[in-house]
């Protein structure tokens, strides 16, 4: 597939097209741009004819009829269509064919197999990734960039709508409005800091000011699961890389309270993007000269990983390393190494990783309960939050999602506190009822759409309120394994539930690569299972401090694992919780 880059005073980047409005539009691929100056401009540029080349090519095997029809009319189908499609811009099918009569022949069914091809041609644009870079500078802001990307996008539709009714001669009476402009707009600016030594190389990565994001975004990835466990490596990859500076970028992000500089080759956008979804970007204006305490290269070229990691004591900072290899072509790649990293750098800091979710619920009473559910990918997380979303009419008044899939314990002054790490949800489409889920369709990032697997990324909390630190009130492992007609157990004793978490056990759903019942320390391979000596200190002293004030340290079966559960399962163990609440509140 061919791909375009550019920098001359101004960075754009995409799958075959890309268009940058200086002056005017300029449409290029990789080695040449056009100016385009007047609208139908665009389908002289060689980088649009490249994209209908490569899809007349692709109708040799998808549609062979259609191709054959016109094969049979025109003796180069491929230069043929493009011009066709070139004066469908100006002029109507009557004249096309009394000045072009070479044309009559495709055009006697009344142009009804030409607008075939131009509607597969735009479903077949739409389907390629489209992403602009533009450079900051004196009249160049994020709103001249909205504006360069609507102008784009509105430019695009209008000669749509014009070959359709040029085609058809007659006036169109509905007219949908498609994102046929880009999916991703990036304000970029120098980088706001200097390294001297090892990573000075990074210094001319230019970093993202501003993103635009049209949603919903709809993209594949080659994977569509993450395999295997993060290790440190041996030797410092990311130092000194040899790598050319103009086809990076780095995205400035928090994790949690972990400043992170996301460093990736541009290729990689379609795969990274999540990220402006997921984690809470930082401005730019609070950058200059802030060291991070996280560096993430995504795509160098030494070795081969699909994610390691060290601790750089020159910089005090740890630094994360995935190859250009389309075995991390996944957006679990890119999410899970920054989360390993942040954990990695709580656990040196005395605070315990929690692979997990927390609500904060309001049952009808008006009792204020918050919720941590502990466990690995599969355990059951997102499951029983959107159970409780189910069941909430009936039980609660309030539900709000403090964090979705990771957090952080806290020992402070007032006990154990809980906070999280993403402002955002990952999250497999099957996992959620159908309603919620088409709830997000407008605000979402959608992995793999066709595949098991699939995943939505979508903002769902305020990233205050994620790394606000909250109290416990129950403190729960989600068992996807066991059947229990209970829904939910508390031991007496919090050595048992501690053990249980660190034990780690899952029913696996075929999430990660793994299948049957294992198990991973402490439920979380992204930290914990790295730093376990220091994590197995924590547990200790975190989980007799929450059974000391008072947090009810217990199980939840979620029974996820089990045949036919996936449903029914959650709902029945989140039905036993609130009725748990609701007695121990009539106790009290």
């Amino acid at each position: 597939m061919t791909k375009g880059f550019l920098y001359d005073g101004h960075l754009f980047y995409a799958d075959l097209s890309l268009v940058s409005l200086e002056s005017h539009y300029r449409l290029f691929t990789k080695d040449s741009y056009e100016e385009i100056v007047e609208p139908e401009d665009i389908f002289h540029a060689k980088s649009f004819r490249l994209i209908l080349e490569d899809y007349i090519e692709s109708l040799i095997d998808q549609d062979a009829e259609l191709y054959d029809f016109f094969a049979r009319g025109l003796s180069d189908p491929i230069r043929g269509l493009t011009s066709l499609t070139s004066l469908f811009s100006n002029v109507t099918r009557t004249n096309v064919i009394k000045d072009y009569p070479q044309y009559e022949s495709v055009l006697s069914d009344g142009g009804l197999n030409f607008m075939r091809f131009v509607e597969g041609f735009l479903r077949f644009y739409l389907s390629r990734e489209r992403f602009g870079f533009l450079k900051a500078g004196p009249g160049m802001d994020f709103d001249r960039l909205k504006l360069k990307l609507r102008t784009f996008r509105a430019t695009l539709l209008h000669l749509f709508h014009k070959v359709e009714t040029n085609v058809l001669e007659k006036p169109i009476s509905v007219e949908s409005e498609l994102n046929v402009g880009f999916s991703c707009g990036l304000l970029v600016d120098d980088s706001p800091i200097r390294f001297e030594g090892n990573y000075a190389y990074l210094n001319d990565v230019l970093f993202v000011k501003d993103a635009y994001l049209a949603l919903p975004y709809t993209t594949s990835t080659k994977k569509n699961k993450r395999i295997g466990v993060y290790q440190p490596s041996p030797t410092p990859l990311a130092k000194e890389l040899d790598i050319d500076p103009s086809e990076f970028l780095c995205i400035p992000i928090y994790c949690g309270s972990s400043l992170v500089y996301f460093y990736f080759n541009v290729h990689n956008l379609n795969n990274v993007i999540g990220i402006l979804n997921l984690f809470t970007k930082v401005p730019y204006t609070e950058l200059e000269g802030k060291k991070p305490d996280i560096i993430v290269i995504f795509g160098g070229n030494k070795g081969e990983s699909t994610g390691t990691y060290y601790y750089d004591g020159d910089g005090d900072f740890l630094v994360g390393y995935v190859s250009e290899t389309e075995d991390a072509d996944y957006f679990g790649y890119v999410k899970k190494l920054i989360l390993t990293l942040h954990n990695t750098r709580m656990i040196n800091q005395g605070y315990l990783p929690i692979h997990g979710s927390m609500m904060d619920i309001i049952m009808k009473s008006g009792k204020e309960v918050k919720i941590v559910i502990m466990g690995d990918s599969g355990a059951g997380k997102s499951e029983s939050i959107e159970a409780f979303r189910k069941l909430a009419k009936e039980y609660l008044k309030d539900i709000k999602i403090i964090f979705d899939d990771m957090g952080t314990l806290f020992l402070t002054k007032d006990g154990v506190r809980a906070s999280g790490t993403e402002s955002g949800a990952f999250v497999r489409i099957d996992d959620l009822d159908i309603g919620y889920a088409f709830s997000h369709i407008n605000d979402s990032i959608i992995y793999n759409a066709d595949r098991t697997n699939a995943r939505i990324v979508y903002h769902a909390t305020p990233y205050d309120e994620v790394v606000t630190k909250w109290p416990v009130d129950i403190f729960l492992y989600a068992n996807n394994y066991e059947k229990s007609e209970e829904g939910i157990r508390f031991p007496e004793s919090w050595e048992e539930v501690a053990t249980i978490c660190e034990e780690g056990k899952r029913m696996a759903k075929g999430t990660t690569g793994e299948v049957g019942i294992v198990s991973s320390y402490f439920a979380n391979p992204f930290g914990p299972v790295q730093n376990k000596e220091k994590t197995q200190e924590l547990v200790k002293e975190y989980f007799a401090t929450m059974a000391k004030d008072g947090t009810s340290l217990g199980i939840i079966y979620t029974q996820l694992g089990l045949e036919n559960m996936s449903k029914i399962g959650p709902e029945l163990a989140a039905k036993k919780l609130f009725e748990w609440i609701n007695q121990s509140e009539e106790k009290q």
